[in-house]
């Protein structure tokens, strides 16, 4: 039986494409057991996805070295291959160990990995990381060129009995600081959300951001409105997102999420980019009318007032989504 890591420790929205390769190994080797190692908060989520068998969170790299040197692996797929997990991947037990490498320092790094790849872009993230099974005897082309998306089947595990119905699901804050809407441009855009689709507009904020939740409530009741704030775990956002009619969201994990499980999404891109092919009929890009955007910044804003967190048009993001959920 082989047996298989995939290696992702930061970046939820990373973590959740190399947790989906599981998909394509389970094909292409039926009897292997493929195990994550991720972020620590993440770990319940993806226990949930039916196609790893183990997940373990990155604890540094003494105890995560005790964790996973139990385990005698077939091939060791370092998806983030950074100063972090080079040590760990070259003290693993695994017959083989892959990663990308981008530039030419990266290519020297054989000492650590048996198989280095030269990193390719076809348009989808999930996409990208097939290329790195290739040595494995995989023909991830074949992928690619047939348009296969990965999906996101269950154990069963995500909350039930989420109190909405017939709603809309708005994802306001991303991590970066360049990949959130304004707290009061949050509320009008659920406003007009709401006017427009007819369907009850839930946001949904990550617990940590207690900052930007108490910001989202002040708008609201500055701005004489009232709509019911989701700030749960994981397993609870993927529930809330699966029972929804659809996704708006800054590019960010929720528009992920959302299309691994089928759910049509507005994307505003600000900051960064957005991952994904157009013909998978699901996703529908907002731009707002800045000349620097996207500008693949990070935290830094290029202008110096971080304008494409309020300078959006809710109208035009309301009728997209009207159109995009039906």
């Amino acid at each position: 039986m082989e047996r298989f890591l995939l290696v992702q420790r930061r970046s939820l929205g990373d973590a959740l494409f190399t947790a989906t390769v599981a998909e394509v190994l389970k094909k292409e080797f039926p009897r292997s057991e493929v195990h994550l190692l991720t972020l620590p908060f993440a770990v319940e989520f993806f226990e949930n996805y039916l196609y790893l068998d183990k997940v373990f969170p990155y604890r540094g790299l003494v105890k995560t070295l005790k964790d996973l040197r139990r385990f005698e692996y077939t091939a060791v797929l370092d998806y983030e291959a950074t100063f972090r997990t080079y040590p760990l991947v070259f003290f693993l037990k695994g017959e083989r160990k892959l990663a990308f490498y981008r530039n030419s320092r990266e290519a020297k790094l054989g000492f650590i990995y048996t198989d280095l790849v030269r990193a390719e872009n076809f348009g989808f993230t999930f996409w990208d990381r097939l290329k790195l099974l290739e040595p494995l005897g995989v023909d991830y082309k074949r992928y690619i060129e047939g348009k296969f998306k990965p999906s996101f089947p269950t154990r069963g595990k995500e909350k039930k009995g989420i109190p909405y119905k017939d709603y809309v699901v708005l994802c306001p804050k991303g991590v970066l600081r360049n990949k959130e809407i304004h707290p009061r441009k949050a509320i009008l855009l659920a406003s007009e959300l709401q006017r427009e689709t007819g369907k009850v507009v839930v946001l949904a904020v990550e617990p940590k951001e207690v900052s930007y939740l108490s910001e989202l409530r002040t708008a609201m009741e500055d701005l004489g409105e009232e709509f019911p704030v989701f700030s749960q775990d994981l397993n609870g956002f993927l529930a809330l997102v699966k029972n929804s009619r659809g996704v708006v969201t800054v590019e960010s994990f929720p528009y992920h999420l959302a299309l691994l499980l089928g759910k049509p999404s507005v994307v505003i891109v600000q900051g960064y980019g957005i991952w994904y092919r157009e013909s998978f009929g699901l996703i529908e890009p907002y731009y707002p009318p800045l000349d620097c955007v996207p500008c693949f910044k990070r935290n830094k804003c290029p202008r110096g007032d971080f304008a494409c967190t309020f300078e959006i048009d809710e109208k035009e993001i309301a009728q997209m989504a009207s159109r995009l959920f039906g």
